[in-house]
């Protein structure tokens, strides 16, 4: 089975208007099946008053070393993110060093302009089943470590509904997926959640 095989099979790639897309998670997922050891990001150059990032990012592991660069602002990224850029450029950075160790030609989901959208229709309202399957679904994020703030921050990343507009079919492969992450990627997402908060805190002050 090739890398995108597995990708695939592990829910780690994103159909968006025909295309693939592999997700920053997934990448890092398979770096560690692949013995990386470590990704180092170094912050080029940050703006903060125009929220312009640019960052490096080395991955590192039993097949070599391998550099390349991201940017993020408020222009090339989704509204979600636009408080985030400095994270968003270090994810980049990180995703694109990934793909050179990995050898995936793929592009990150995450590399993406904040203009793409998903051509999937949206529901208006929320899913009918949602009101009864929404106490065992905050337990299951529970038990996973995660709160619904922070799964509705990794959907809205991803481009997806939020746990309350998706279907009962989605929410249940939602958590099949959410409980295949490892540790380092779920803390990889609560940190950029935390990050978006404290700084749409920081320009409401």
């Amino acid at each position: 089975m090739d890398n995108k095989q597995l990708l695939r099979k592990n829910g780690f790639i994103v159909k968006l208007q025909g295309k693939e897309y592999v997700t920053h998670a997934g990448l890092l997922w398979l770096g560690h099946e692949n013995g990386l050891t470590g990704v180092n990001v170094t912050i080029v150059s940050w703006s903060e008053e125009e929220r312009q990032a640019v960052c490096t990012a080395t991955a590192t592991g039993e097949r070599g070393t391998f550099t390349d660069i991201g940017d993020a602002s408020p222009a090339n990224v989704g509204k979600n993110i636009a408080t985030a850029c400095l994270r968003m450029a270090s994810t980049r950075a990180s995703s694109r060093s990934l793909r050179l160790y990995l050898g995936l030609g793929m592009t990150a989901l995450e590399e993406l302009p904040g203009k793409q959208d998903d051509p999937t229709p949206k529901p208006k309202a929320k899913d009918s089943t949602w009101e009864k399957a929404r106490p065992g679904f905050m337990a299951s994020i529970s038990e996973l470590g995660l709160h619904y703030d922070e799964v509705k921050f990794i959907c809205a990343d991803l481009k997806r509904d939020k746990p309350s507009l998706m279907t009962q079919s989605k929410r249940n492969a939602l958590l099949v997926w959410l409980g295949k992450l490892d540790d380092e990627t779920k803390d990889l997402w609560i940190g950029r959640h935390c990050d978006a908060q404290e700084e749409i805190k920081h320009a409401n002050q």
